[in-house]
Parts: structure tokens; sequence; C-alpha cells
């Protein structure tokens, strides 16, 4: 099996990581703090050095997909609010649904809730987009979702929301609305 990167191994991202080295086996890691990526080499994960050379040493990337999900629940969320729909029977409807996930459902309790303690918070969220958003633009790969999640989240910082869950990028969206 090729190898499978990861990058942000913080709170929210260390657990995902552990399990999928645990499954996986053949697991890259990259973390801005390189104690927290160096954590995971216990459970067989590998540790990059640099971002680009996790882009190097793997084929599929998992973060993107993350940022990029929860991005779009939070879309998703919004919309199903702005309508005046039931938001705790939307979440009902997309957590039985096929993308359902823990990490989904999480964050739609949150969203639902309006609980925006810190899992992985912003200013996080906002670096790591933007790092995977530069090695694809670096790479000539056409990435239009996460260039916007990174516009996003780099919005949602700028309005001072750096220390919210990554589920806070609500603030931006409600703030292109008005």
């Amino acid at each position: 099996m090729e190898a499978l990167g990861f990058i942000g191994t913080g709170v929210m991202g260390f657990p995902m990581a552990r399990n999928l080295a645990r499954h996986f086996g053949n697991l890259v890691v990259w973390n801005r703090s390189p104690e927290k990526a160096a954590a995971l080499v216990p459970f067989a994960a590998q540790v990059a050095a640099t971002p680009s050379e996790l882009l190097d040493r793997c084929r599929i990337v998992i973060m993107i997909f993350l940022i990029t999900m929860v991005s779009g629940l939070v879309e998703s969320h919004h919309f199903a609010r702005e309508l005046g729909l039931d938001t705790a029977l939307h979440r009902a409807i997309l957590d039985a649904g096929p993308m359902a996930s823990a990490v989904s459902k999480m964050k739609l309790e949150k969203l639902v809730a309006g609980d925006f303690s810190v899992q992985a918070s912003i200013a996080d969220v906002q670096k790591n987009s933007r790092l995977v958003a530069e090695e694809a633009r670096r790479g000539g790969i056409t990435s239009p979702l996460i260039e916007e999640c990174d516009q996003l989240f780099t919005e949602t910082l700028n309005g001072g929301h750096g220390a919210l869950d990554m589920v806070g990028v609500l603030r931006a969206i409600e703030g292109r609305h008005r």
C-alpha cells in the first residue's frame, strides 16, 4: 500500500493519525511542532521534515479532505438555518447519510448547539489549509476547494476568531452574507 500522508497532529489530528497508523501502518505525518508528529512514531508513523517532503512521499493526504468536509458541513448548516429549517433535524438527516463519520457527527452537534469550544482551532486549521494550498500551487495541482477553505479560514482568523473551533468558520460565511 502506498503511504498515507497526514498534516496536523494536534488535539484533533493526533488521535486520527494514531488510528490510521494502527490500521494502515504506512503513515507519514507532519506538524509545525515536530514533537507532536514524533509522538506518533511509537505507532509506526514516519515523520516528514516539511510539508513538501510529506507530499513527495505520499499519494494520499488526509488533511485536505477533513478541512473541506467540515467547511462543507458548516456551509450546509448555515444554508439550512438561513432557510428557517430545523437545524437539529438537518443534523439528524446528515448523520444518517452516506457521508456521515465520527468527525461529521461531532462537528454537526457542535454547530447545532452553538458550541465553538476548541477541538481544532481556526488558527491551526488556517495554517494547515494555507500549507496545503501553497503545496498544491507549487505542484501545479488545481485545488479550488482548499483554496476557498483557506480564504474562509483566513477571513475568520482576521475577524478575531482564531481561538474558536474550526466550525467557527461559520463567522466568515455569515460575514459574506451580510
